[in-house]
């Protein structure tokens, strides 16, 4: 038993990279008491002078299943904190069989970021806690392909990420997310999460 309490102290040790954004970012960018999920965000937000109207996104990091001598492009979900996903329209509309959240070594080794990570049970899988779109460059862009929710891209409201910081967040519009992400190179994909057949032409919009 200690040296489970061990394992798992040792995970949540694991030091935060802290990414380098445009300057652009930062003139919407506050520092916090750090957070682990969506109400300990809203809740450090509101103690802040943060913009009232802004709102919370996700990002989640999905690894498709591939053979295990292949090396498997990483599939990074961007979408607003009310847009319900499932890892069956994540493979789906990225063109994959199967897909899985990817660890956080996973993570670590193709964006190049170290991540925090909430227990949410001993005996389950660690939850990422801090990864985020602006984790992505031109150094790796191409291990990563990013899966945009349409309601995030057709939103017109400030949109808050962490920048791989729990203790941190930017607000910035969708066309600079999504100008932000171009400028790296990494395929997007504007995804519609609430319709019935995603992964067929009218739900996908490959972003060019």
């Amino acid at each position: 038993m200690d040296a489970l309490a061990d394992k798992v102290k040792e995970t949540l040790n694991l030091s935060t990279a802290k990414v380098a954004l445009p300057s652009s970012f930062e003139k919407y960018a506050v520092t916090h008491a750090a957070t682990s999920n969506a109400a300990t965000w809203k809740d450090a937000l509101a103690a802040v002078s943060a913009p009232k109207d802004a709102v919370l996104t996700k990002t989640l990091v999905f690894k498709p299943k591939v053979a295990k001598t292949a090396v498997a492009t990483l599939i990074m979900v961007v979408a607003l904190d009310t847009t319900a996903t499932n890892a069956g329209q994540v493979a789906k509309a990225a063109g994959e069989k199967e897909a899985r959240f990817a660890a956080a070594d996973v993570v670590k080794e193709a964006l190049g970021v170290s991540v925090e990570q909430g227990i949410y049970s001993i005996l389950h899988t660690a939850v990422l806690t801090q990864v985020s779109p602006l984790s992505i460059s031109n150094d790796n862009a191409s291990k990563v392909q990013v899966l945009l929710d349409n309601n995030l891209l057709a939103s017109s409201d400030l949109l808050a990420f962490h920048p791989s910081d729990a203790c941190k967040t930017v607000f910035i519009t969708a066309p600079e997310l999504r100008d932000y992400l171009t400028a790296t190179g990494v395929k997007l994909t504007g995804v519609d999460f609430a319709a019935p057949s995603v992964g067929g032409y009218d739900s996908v919009l490959r972003l060019e």
